[in-house]
This record gives structure tokens, sequence and C-alpha cells, in this order.
């Protein structure tokens, strides 16, 4: 269930639904992380539109972001995704715990980590890895001001993703259902293959190279997940939400690390703010 409309930022929890409630924001990769975990283990779960560009104004997205009271009564740091529980006493804004936060619950949908300490161990270690080295460099690639910086960042994304796809037992990372390093991958991987040749031109486009035909594998399988479905944007919306980054506008933690020439990965922490 997502509730839409800003008008529900700060809106109350009823006191007898068990849902939790996924403090989000529609253009963040990593509020789809979470939600394709909670939507693949069907976790009951409100989405709430807790972060938006002033006024809801995409002209405005260049702007320091409004965020409702409820995101920061439960994260002062005002990070998206926050869960929190139905009575409002708990929350977690870490996004890998977050998302192994699903196979603590009772849920007909299948578990995240597999059942083998040893891949549990591998998949959890990955998907670690991913976003050290995947989700800042997608923004670090996008962002103007060194070119130099930007290759590399997109040749680091490119050998990545080829090493993630031989580590794929197949048809997802640890066999046949959907797990915790194909949910962190996904929303970062649509934005690699769409946004950042349409904003940096077609020497970053993802090749289509022997090197990466098992990451393609993986690609059009997850992509078929209906946990995975419900979350992609369209081109348009996933494109126009990254004019800010990519004209250098963009007032958040990981452009201002960007332009100091620091960390991508460290000042988003797995988080948006």
């Amino acid at each position: 269930m997502v509730d839409s409309g800003l008008q529900l930022m700060s809106a109350p929890s009823d006191p007898d639904d068990v849902s939790l409630r996924v403090l989000s924001a529609w253009f963040c990769p990593y509020c789809d992380q979470v939600r394709i975990a909670f939507l693949h283990r069907q976790l009951p779960h409100h989405v709430i539109e807790a972060l938006r560009w002033p006024e809801d104004d995409p002209a405005k997205s260049n702007m320091p972001y409004e965020k409702s009271e409820e995101l920061l009564r439960h994260s002062p740091a005002g990070l998206v995704p926050t869960i929190v529980s139905s009575d409002g006493v708990h929350a977690i804004s870490e996004m890998i715990p977050a998302i192994e936060f699903a196979d603590d619950f009772s849920c007909p949908g299948p578990k995240l980590m597999p059942a083998d300490p040893w891949e549990k161990a591998r998949a959890r270690t990955t998907a670690d890895w991913i976003q050290r080295r995947v989700c800042g460099a997608f923004f670090e690639t996008l962002m103007p001001g060194d070119a130099e910086r930007q290759s590399a960042a997109f040749k680091q994304i490119v050998e990545s993703l080829e090493h993630f796809g031989n580590g794929c037992v197949g048809p997802y990372f640890s066999g046949r259902h959907l797990g915790l390093p194909d949910a962190v991958l996904f929303p970062f991987a649509s934005r690699i293959i769409y946004v950042i040749p349409h904003y940096r031109g077609e020497d970053y486009a993802l090749p289509h190279s022997p090197s990466l035909a098992k990451f393609w594998a993986w690609y059009d399988a997850v992509q078929q997940e209906p946990a995975v479905i419900a979350t992609i944007l369209s081109e348009e919306n996933l494109i126009s939400s990254y004019l800010r980054y990519a004209d250098g506008s963009a007032c958040t933690k990981v452009a201002d690390a960007i332009r100091d020439g620091e960390s991508a990965h460290d000042a988003a922490a797995g988080s948006i703010t």
C-alpha cells in the first residue's frame, strides 16, 4: 500500500494497524531497496512520502529538501528510508539492517537471506560491497566537474557489475529466489542503465559486452519480479529526478561531498539526506 500526496507526510498512525511505516521519497533508490525487500516478503507496510522538494515543485529540486515532522522525530538527520514500527516506538534508518529486517517477520514471501550460513555470509558481504562500489560511483559519474573522476567512477561501475555477474549462482545472486544483493543492486542498476548515458552520452552507456553477459542475464530476470516491477519509475521520471545532479545544482550531502572531492558513499551512508 502506498500513501501518496504530501498531505500524508505527517499522518498519524492507526492504533489498530500493525503495518510498518516506511518513511520514503519516491525518487530515492535507497528507498526502493527496502520496498523491494518488503514487497518480496509480503510484509505489511505503508509507504509514506516524508521528504520532498520545496513545495513539491520539481523546479526547486536544487534546494534543500522539506522533511516531515514524523521523519525528523524518528531520524533527526532526516534520513530516508526510515522504518517505523506501527506503534511509533521503534525506528531503523540504516540501509542493510532495514532490508534484512524483513526476514525477521513471519511472512508468506520467500526469505531474502539463504539458509546456508556460508552463502548467507557471501550475500551479506556482497550487499555491503555493492553499496560501497556501485551506489556512490553512480553519483560520482553523474555529477559534473572532474572528468577524470567521472571516468574512473564509471570504470569502477562496469568492473563491479562484471564481478557481480560472475558471482551470480543464477538466475539471482544466490540462486532461485530474490535476495539481499539483488534488492540492493537493482535500483542503482536501472539508474546506471538509463540515467547516466542520458546525461553523459553514449560513452557512458553500459555495454552489452561478453564480460557483462551474466550481469545482463541477472538484470533481465530481476526486472520481471513483481516486487521489483512495483518500484520501477517511468524513464521520464527517472531521468528528470537526476537533473539536479547532472547539472551540479543538487543541494544534498552526497552532492556536497563530490564537489569537495570526498566519497559519495561515505556521505550517503546508505540513505539520502
